[in-house]
């Protein structure tokens, strides 16, 4: 565990999981109801979902709208109907 995730983001990202586990009566959580975490977790949990579904997405450092230490996004390259590709940073500001 890095430095940054021990402490206040630790405590806050068990309350949230214990919250939401007993709302919804489960152990999957939504994605969506996540309020709680890192870019870096976020863009781990989307690449491997983009990886499940064969999304093409890959792991860049670096996130534009964060200011922490350990910032993470992925990148998505997509052909729109015109063959143009788009390369798009996946992240949450």
């Amino acid at each position: 565990m890095f430095p940054v995730e021990q402490g206040d983001l630790h405590k806050r990202w068990k309350l949230v999981n214990m919250k939401l586990r007993n709302f919804h009566k489960c152990v999957v959580l939504p994605i969506g109801s996540l309020s709680s975490g890192l870019c870096r977790h976020r863009t781990i949990l989307f690449k491997r979902l983009a990886d499940y579904i064969g999304l093409p997405c890959r792991i860049a450092r670096g996130c534009k709208y964060c200011v922490a230490d350990h910032r993470s996004s992925c990148l998505v390259k997509i052909k729109d109907d015109k063959q143009l590709s788009r390369v798009f940073q996946v992240c949450r500001n």
